[in-house]
């Protein structure tokens, strides 16, 4: 038979002296990075309101090389508001972007295009 007035105190004590530590494997939120899918990936012979679509998707995402492949095959095909979008990002880069840097010459170029 346990004695409790001896087993109830150590439960108590043990309780309150196990501090709370947070995991170790967690990461925090900073140093968590999403890298984006291109959702279009296998797409095969898409056309300009495809392309364009996917490189809507791309850019509200962020996925910046995805973007350029999409948005570029779209212009190509003789949709010219990615063009649009072309010219806004090498404008003004976008959070984050680390594929497009400011150019504008590129920027009136595109400008241009979509024109």
């Amino acid at each position: 038979m346990i004695n409790r007035s001896i087993a109830l105190p150590l439960v108590i004590t043990a309780g309150v002296a196990l501090p709370f530590w947070p995991a170790k494997a967690q990461a925090t939120q900073q140093e968590q990075r999403v890298v984006p899918t291109d959702i279009c990936a296998g797409v095969q012979n898409a056309g300009p309101e495809d392309a364009a679509s996917c490189a809507q998707d791309a850019l509200w995402d962020h996925n910046w090389p995805a973007f350029l492949h999409w948005a570029q095959k779209a212009v190509a095909g003789g949709d010219y508001i990615p063009g649009d979008w072309l010219g806004e990002e090498y404008e003004s880069p976008g959070s984050g972007n680390e594929v497009i840097k400011k150019d504008p010459v590129r920027a009136y170029m595109w400008y241009d295009i979509a024109a």
